[in-house]
């Protein structure tokens, strides 16, 4: 007779009853080879201490239970089936409770057909590009199954984001949980990941208000953080939000942790569809140039103080951000050094330029204002280090300057996503400044001229 086991499902799923073996095949079926081992043997190096070469998605308990991420159904079936093993699941996921929404939003197709999903198959991952409407669908998805909700964010800007998107659209006052509020009883709770993670272990009930759990920036659930505060979230409905699906090795406990794909759009989709823009990508080649000693351990973090004080080269990024400035554009300048950010401050304003300057130890409230005044028109020019990678919503925004080279492909395709907005007149451009003189900045922007082409941008 085929054996089988208990499978509770929650937050989790956890499985009791599992022989050794089986366990043992559930672990190799619910790991991957670790990614900073493999980059480790791929440069050549010696793996960091402690790293092991599998990463684990299961927990054993004292109990003799085991938990795994709660997407991970199939696998778990499939794992159990080859030990001749049945799996009985027991729905223990929390329902929340009914609330009463004085806005109804009315979403694209897309995002309706999005939503329907997620009312089929109670969780799953959207994926949209930057300028898409996200927000827009989680609002949507909030109205449709009109139960408690939380929403999950990992930064101040996207918590704010989210707050006015809620008052707008569903008509309620969302609580907030942050390092200084902790409205756990509202209806809709926009909550910092950073704040509830400690709230939950402390309190595991609280978990159990939500019927739906909404994460923003999905891309970020492998994470430490968001797995802590998600190992407590039992609600029924689970949706994840990205423009950028994780390609650093971590993709399939992105995937486990929420199951499959409801709705994938492209950027040129939603171009041939007339809801965003296709920005035009130029290069912008400087004379800069490093020498550069393999054998230095220091070489990247001299190489970047180089370029962060290259005089020729900051004076050719304020003369383009003046001529783009002058034309009328509204220009993100994006520098990620604070050095770098305060240098070009220092020639725009030479160059009579109507500028913001947003660092790291940029106020809160400062910050805020000087969004408002880019979206506003009331200023013309941000200077920032890393504003435009997660949460920017002006679709003014006409321009934007990549003045430090980096090369990470999630960073690039939401820089650029931040150009795709609707505005009536705007041709949208990003600049790329190019070092072509040296090895390691010439392949750096050869990842991301791979990313926009990832995209659908031709470069």
């Amino acid at each position: 007779m085929r054996a089988a086991v208990r499978a509770t499902v929650g937050a989790e799923i956890v499985l009791s009853g599992l022989s050794i073996r089986s366990v043992e095949r559930l672990r190799f079926a619910l790991s991957y080879p670790h990614p900073e081992y493999v980059q480790a043997i791929r440069l050549r190096r010696t793996p960091p201490a402690g790293t092991p070469l599998r990463f684990e998605c299961l927990t054993e308990w004292p109990d003799g239970s085991v938990s795994v991420p709660r997407g991970a159904v199939d696998v778990v079936r499939s794992a159990l089936a080859a030990d001749d093993v049945a799996v009985e699941f027991v729905d223990e996921r929390a329902g929340g409770e009914p609330i009463a929404l004085p806005g109804a939003p009315s979403g694209r197709s897309y995002q309706t057909l999005g939503v329907v999903r997620l009312k089929s198959k109670t969780q799953g991952v959207v994926t949209l590009p930057c300028g898409g409407g996200k927000t827009k669908l989680g609002a949507c998805a909030i109205a449709e199954l009109g139960r408690t909700t939380v929403v999950l964010v990992h930064t101040g800007d996207l918590l704010d984001q989210w707050v006015e998107e809620v008052r707008a659209s569903l008509g309620v006052e969302p609580g907030v949980v942050d390092a200084d509020r902790k409205e756990l009883g509202a209806p809709v709770v926009v909550a910092s990941v950073f704040s509830l993670a400690p709230l939950l272990e402390a309190d595991p009930s609280i978990g159990g208000r939500f019927g739906l759990a909404i994460v923003d920036e999905a891309h970020h659930a492998p994470a430490t953080t968001f797995q802590r505060v998600m190992r407590h979230l039992r609600a029924r409905w689970r949706l994840g939000l990205t423009a950028t699906p994780r390609d650093d090795g971590h993709d399939k406990l992105f995937d486990w942790s929420f199951g499959p794909r409801l709705l994938v759009k492209t950027l040129q989709e939603l171009v041939d569809e007339g809801f965003l823009m296709m920005p035009k990508v130029v290069a912008v080649p400087t004379a800069f140039d490093h020498e550069m000693s393999p054998t230095d351990p220091r070489r990247l973090t001299k190489l970047h103080r180089a370029i962060v004080r290259d005089a020729a080269r900051n004076e050719l990024v304020a003369d383009l951000v003046m001529w783009e400035e002058q034309a009328g554009e509204t220009v993100l300048l994006l520098a990620n050094r604070k050095e770098l950010c305060h240098k070009l401050a220092r020639l725009l304003q030479a160059r009579g330029v109507n500028y913001r300057t947003v660092v790291g130890t940029t106020a809160k409230t400062k910050r805020k204002a000087s969004l408002e005044e880019l979206r506003s028109g009331e200023a013309s020019v941000v200077i920032a280090t890393s504003l435009a990678d997660e949460g920017l919503n002006v679709p003014r925004l006409s321009r934007i300057v990549l003045a430090f080279p980096e090369k990470a492909r999630g960073k690039t395709i939401q820089r650029i996503g931040r150009l795709t907005r609707m505005w009536d007149g705007k041709e949208p451009v990003l600049y790329d400044v190019v070092d072509g003189n040296v090895e390691t900045l010439v392949r750096r922007a050869g990842e991301r001229r791979r990313a926009y082409r990832s995209i659908g941008i031709d470069v």
